[in-house]
């Protein structure tokens, strides 16, 4: 892969992030809550959390313990794909309030579950996650995005306020802008304060440890 296709491939992938997509979440619930739909924003806000709960969850039980699949080449689900898949659909679906009928809010729902997936091949892209992790993301994304499409009232349409700070929010893809909140290194010092050796577990010792079992079978 040419160091080209890995800029491109890092700027997709960092509209996942936590640092961008967290912010959004937060205009969006916000925005939901300023037209009476604090029902809505509160269940959608709770889910996102619980889903985050399960990513670092399985990240933690890999790097801190081991526990993953090396048939799967599982090692945690795709924290960048759970996000942009459970946050743009719904705020893009959101976007065009009273002024979109149904079939526009399907067809905005289904560009943000295509840009999910398409966060989630950038992190295969750059070699981030398997295709079980991206699958896993994007599949738990899309649970948290269809129950929150289905909660909010897509007839009320969102203040201008909150949707020129979410659109700019999206136009922050530098990966520099989506730093700020380094949740992979909060993962590691976790998973090293956990771990009974102070260590963490990598890919390539599952992947090492699926190639000696293969060995002893044969």
């Amino acid at each position: 892969m040419t160091i080209e296709s890995v800029l491109f491939w890092n700027h997709v992938g960092h509209l996942g992030a936590a640092a961008l997509m967290l912010p959004l979440l937060l205009i969006a619930c916000a925005a939901l809550w300023q037209t009476g739909q604090d029902a809505a924003a509160g269940r959608w806000a709770l889910l996102v959390a619980a889903g985050s709960a399960l990513v670092l969850v399985t990240k933690i039980a890999f790097l801190a313990w081991g526990l993953g699949s090396a048939a799967l080449d599982f090692t945690g689900i795709s924290g960048h794909t759970t996000l942009a898949t459970a946050i743009l659909p719904v705020w893009l679906a959101w976007l065009p309030g009273r002024w979109g009928g149904r079939r526009v809010q399907w067809v905005a729902l289904s560009i943000g579950l295509g840009i999910g997936a398409l966060v989630g091949w950038s992190r295969m892209a750059v070699g981030a996650h398997s295709l079980s992790e991206s699958v896993a993301g994007w599949l738990l994304g899309a649970a948290i995005a269809a129950a929150a499409f289905h909660w909010f009232d897509r007839r009320v349409s969102p203040p201008w306020l909150a949707k020129g700070a979410g659109l700019i929010l999206l136009l922050a893809l530098s990966p520099v802008a989506a730093n700020w909140l380094p949740t992979d290194q909060w993962e590691h010092r976790i998973a090293r304060a956990l771990s009974p050796t102070g260590t963490v577990y990598h890919r390539s010792w599952l992947r090492a440890q699926a190639g000696r079992r293969k060995v002893v079978r044969q």
